[in-house]
């Protein structure tokens, strides 16, 4: 509802920006004032997001020819043109729209205004998806820097993302250093932020202290994160119980014990990882990859605890009831490979071989299967997820 009610700002605001140029242009217009109106409230009936991002930027481009669209209507248009290509991840056609757009709020608004202030936060997260970190820190830190002492959501979650970028950079000491600030602000002034922020924010240290290889406190921040699962969207609660499963599983990585699948860090890892799937399952529509994931991770579980044909059933019944449901087909490589693992501690190397070639097709462009290839060493190094979700973009739509 809220996007829906956006657009038509945008409709009223274009179409005034029109009607005002069209009448100093008559004679240059590439459409007639009524036929632009009509363009408009077709758009709004458009299902394709893409599709609606083009055509609305085809509309506003025409619009731009007219010298009396003033600053105002001017910044409304590029930013909303900012999160249509946003929500249809054409990341660098967002940034372009946002940082115009930014330039004519800053002379219509003070610079520490909310709707600015929300517009640097953005572009610097569009950054960070696209991996320019360097950027990314700069909006950021502009943003914190405008923002000062003013301690709000805005605030903490801009932090949160300064922390991220960090553990993106595999600077993990820097990243905890920075998400400890955070909370220890919002230990001592008890700010009342939205949970989600609570929840990122508390399976971040984990993530951090688990690479830095103190599970224990791993463990314990993951813990503090689980009784946001209800106040969260699904997606985010099941990055809850990632943080938890993936700190105990490496837990049981450097324990010995006889009987693995009856301690408690793999009944832990395999509560937790089977909750993750269960919470993407319930909007698997956006986060199948993540669901296939975690199922891999499931899978290489029950294999390094010797429950070779539990890890069989978990990786065979994706791969055979997900093979459709995503794009980007080299997520499959990961069960491929791990269930090649389990059959070769079932000692089915023709078998094996074959699913390894398969992985191979999805890793390697142009790889063609062949049984002289080399088989691969059997080992215990195969895929347990090494990142908390792949799916950031999708979460972005709803949360950044």
């Amino acid at each position: 509802m809220k996007n829906q009610v956006l657009f038509l700002v945008i409709l009223v605001a274009l179409s005034q920006a029109c009607e005002v140029g069209s009448k100093k242009n008559s004679n240059e217009s590439r459409y007639s004032e009524s036929a632009i109106k009509e363009k408009l409230v077709s758009l709004g009936k458009e299902p394709d997001f893409r599709k609606k991002a083009s055509k609305l930027e085809d509309v506003f481009l025409h619009c731009l020819s007219y010298p009396g669209t003033n600053d105002t209507l001017m910044a409304i248009e590029l930013l909303h043109l900012g999160n249509e290509f946003s929500n249809v991840n054409e990341d660098l056609k967002a940034i372009q729209y946002y940082r115009r757009g930014l330039i004519f709020l800053k002379r219509i608004l003070p610079i520490s205004s909310p709707k600015v202030l929300d517009t640097y936060y953005k572009i610097g997260i569009e950054y960070k998806v696209l991996k320019n970190y360097s950027n990314a820190i700069s909006f950021f830190d502009t943003l914190d820097k405008i923002q000062n002492t003013v301690h709000d959501d805005l605030f903490f979650k801009n932090q949160l993302r300064i922390g991220q970028v960090n553990f993106e950079l595999k600077e993990y000491g820097l990243a905890l250093e920075h998400l400890e600030m955070i909370q220890k602000i919002l230990e001592i002034e008890k700010n009342p932020i939205s949970p989600w922020i609570k929840s990122e924010l508390l399976a971040y240290l984990s993530f951090c202290e688990r690479r830095l290889g103190h599970f224990k406190k791993a463990i314990s921040w993951a813990k503090m994160s689980i009784p946001f699962e209800q106040l969260v969207d699904p997606d985010e609660a099941a990055r809850e119980h990632i943080a938890l499963g993936l700190a105990w599983n490496d837990s049981l990585q450097i324990t010995s014990l006889p009987n693995i699948s009856k301690s408690q860090p793999f009944l832990q890892a395999e509560l937790h990882t089977k909750l993750a799937k269960s919470f993407y399952q319930k909007v698997l529509n956006k986060f199948a990859s993540d669901f296939i994931i975690q199922s891999q991770d499931l899978g290489e579980l029950y294999r390094r605890a010797k429950l070779f044909d539990q890890a069989e059933h978990e990786l065979r019944t994706t791969i055979a009831t997900m093979s459709g449901t995503v794009k980007n087909k080299s997520v499959f490589s990961g069960l491929y490979i791990n269930l090649g693992e389990t059959l070769m501690d079932k000692n089915a190397a023709d078998e094996a071989l074959a699913y390894y070639n398969t992985a191979l097709t999805y890793i390697v462009p142009g790889f063609i299967p062949t049984k002289s290839k080399s088989l691969p060493s059997p080992g215990y190094s195969s895929l347990i997820s090494v990142c908390p979700f792949s799916q950031e973009k999708n979460r972005k739509l709803t949360k950044y």
